[in-house]
């Protein structure tokens, strides 16, 4: 292997591994019958690389739920001192909403399982790291969490993180985010706002295709309709609100809407809305070398955004995409990245476990969906009633959760959407003032009633839960779990691509819209429209400001009754970053495009 060796050398960390790593879990989870740890090597990957095997995964079956990285210290802790996020905690109130912390888990008094450190593994990844990744021409080398595909033209939706920013790099859209998340031109000049928000007009400025062809407004419209039309329910936009995208002039575009949206722009700035070309049109041009790119700037199609006063730019950047969370952080610690991005929850106690200096890390202050939605596959499920949906929003303390989460400032919420938006904010549950165990009292009753009506026990209530493999979640799980039993169910771990009775949604908003957060639900769980498409369809309607407050507090109302999904708090998105990347600023929409990391410093 050649290349630059050594720990942390770019970076200036100093990294300390423990001998050894505590695992904290709830004492009603299920104790896991091997704690043998076993050896092996990363299928297809390093051979030399030692795997810890997770065999803490599946609580009820005892299956393992296989992953990017078998590792089994999901809940490291190290033995050295308190973890980062146990040090903030201490002396800290509960959050207000969350009626306070469960007694049977407080003064940190759970039981406590020693595994070998979940550092080994990244210390031996990182000693793998430098194999011919990084460069010496000093390009800015980036990666990010996901896959990265060729073509993502026919890639399904959504894209990965790692598709998203070879999008914005190679691709363009109408709008585009600066690197501070706020809305910029892109391949429109300047807009006007008319109708009451009901109508944007769009101006183009004058760009070719990389046949050399001038851009056309019938052309951005056409793709900008075939593109919405085929995300789906997973487009930023939802193509309901649409009602005409149009070319106005061989320059000018016309985008109208049923109804207001306040942060259109914002959604019409996410990649997943860039439109693609053969050859590439965007501001960097990309040369494939296996399965990294070298990006180019190309200041033509963007030549309102250096100046000389500025300073030359970084003309190039390395980038590929990492399906290991584990090995992205090994190669930043090993100096062969200059920046990670894209992390989430689930594998936040890789970062724990690598004791990443506050320095490097870039927590963005997103808002957004994070929490269960109730996913019957049909009425005899449990979640299709909502009298077991209430029981289990009630049955889940929030302040644990916290600590499953175990992120800096992250704050739990038991409201679907943010206070802010129209000047209303959502209503809080009828329970919300009763402590731990009140709240399970209630929920136990209300199970009870339920499989009263259908002539059933009212224990071990199965409950198939999908959430995301890797660490963060299996320990989201073991909370959860344990929350969940007491009151009655069997919680069962199943992966995302399962059916599930309850499935995690973990999204960031692309602006402040307080619809968004209906629209996205409705549209992944069938159950939901009757409840909401019409009270939704009302608030685009409304007149003035007075009626669609009313109209969205009703729409709080009829949520909160539904109880079809159950929150959490807002999402997790970590980033790591090297002190290099000047530009690299934590935003509130989790964005951090390739083309402004490569600008000098402002």
């Amino acid at each position: 292997m050649g290349g630059r060796g050594g720990i942390g050398r770019r970076s200036g960390l100093k990294i300390r591994f423990p001998k050894e790593v505590r695992v904290r879990v709830p004492p009603s989870a299920p104790i896991f019958r091997n704690q043998q740890m076993s050896g092996g090597h990363l299928p297809g990957k390093f051979p030399s690389a030692p795997v810890i095997s997770s065999e803490m995964t599946h609580f009820t079956s005892g299956k393992s739920h296989k992953g990017e990285t078998s590792i089994s210290s999901e809940m490291a802790h190290f033995t050295s001192g308190k973890s980062r996020t146990d040090k903030q905690r201490e002396g800290a109130s509960p959050h207000p909403d969350t009626g306070g912390a469960d007694s049977r888990r407080t003064g940190g008094r759970w039981p406590l399982i020693r595994t070998p450190a979940l550092c080994a593994f990244i210390a031996a990844a990182m000693s793998l790291s430098a194999c011919g990744i990084g460069t010496d021409d000093g390009a800015p080398r980036v990666t990010a969490i996901g896959n990265l595909h060729r073509n993502i033209a026919r890639t399904g939706a959504p894209w990965s993180m790692a598709d998203r920013l070879y999008a914005d790099a190679v691709g363009q859209g109408l709008v585009t985010l600066a690197g501070d998340g706020q809305v910029e031109s892109g391949l429109a000049e300047r807009w006007t706002v008319i109708d009451d928000g009901r109508s944007y007009i769009f101006r183009l400025r004058d760009a070719h295709w990389a046949d050399g062809r001038t851009v056309t407004a019938g052309d951005v419209a056409a793709m900008l309709r075939q593109r919405i039309g085929s995300l789906g329910d997973a487009s930023p936009l939802d193509a309901t609100h649409i009602r005409s995208v149009r070319a106005m002039t061989s320059r000018v575009i016309e985008v109208q809407l049923t109804r207001p949206i306040p942060d259109f722009l914002e959604r019409l700035a996410h990649s997943d809305l860039y439109l693609m070309r053969a050859g590439g049109w965007g501001p960097m041009r990309a040369r494939w070398n296996g399965a990294s790119i070298s990006l180019r700037r190309d200041d033509d199609m963007r030549p309102d955004t250096v100046t000389e006063e500025a300073g030359a730019p970084r003309e190039q950047l390395q980038f590929w995409g990492s399906s290991s969370s584990v090995r992205a952080i090994a190669q930043f610690l090993d100096g062969d990245v200059d920046a990670v991005i894209g992390g989430r929850f689930d594998a936040w106690p890789y970062v724990e476990a690598a004791n990443v200096s506050d320095s490097a890390l870039a927590i963005d202050p997103v808002q957004g969906l994070f929490g269960l939605l109730a996913t019957p596959d049909d009425r005899d499920s449990p979640t299709a009633d909502a009298t077991v949906r209430h029981a289990i929003n009630m049955a889940i303390d929030r302040t644990q959760i916290a600590r499953a989460i175990a992120v800096p400032a992250w704050q739990p919420r038991i409201t679907l959407r943010p206070a802010g938006p129209l000047g209303v904010d959502p209503p809080l549950p009828e329970w919300q003032s009763l402590n731990a165990a009140e709240r399970r009292t209630r929920a136990r009753a209300l199970l009870r009633q339920w499989a009263e009506r259908r002539g059933e026990p009212a224990d071990g209530v199965r409950l198939r839960i999908a959430l995301p493999d890797g660490p963060g979640a299996r320990r989201l799980f073991a909370w959860l779990s344990a929350d969940l039993r007491s009151v009655g169910f069997q919680p069962v771990l199943v992966p995302l691509s399962a059916s599930a009775d309850l499935r995690l949604v973990d999204e960031v908003a692309p602006g402040n819209d307080a619809v968004w957060y209906f629209d996205r639900l409705r549209c992944r769980a069938p159950m939901m429209c009757d409840a909401l498409n019409t009270r939704v369809a009302a608030l685009g309607e409304a007149a003035d400001e007075t009626a669609r407050r009313a109209a969205l507090s009703d729409l709080d109302a009829a949520m909160l009754q539904h109880a079809g999904f159950i929150p959490f708090g807002n999402p997790v998105r970590w980033n790591l970053r090297a002190p290099r990347l000047a530009n690299f600023a934590v935003n509130a929409r989790g964005w951090h495009g390739l083309y402004r990391l490569t600008e000098p410093p402002h």
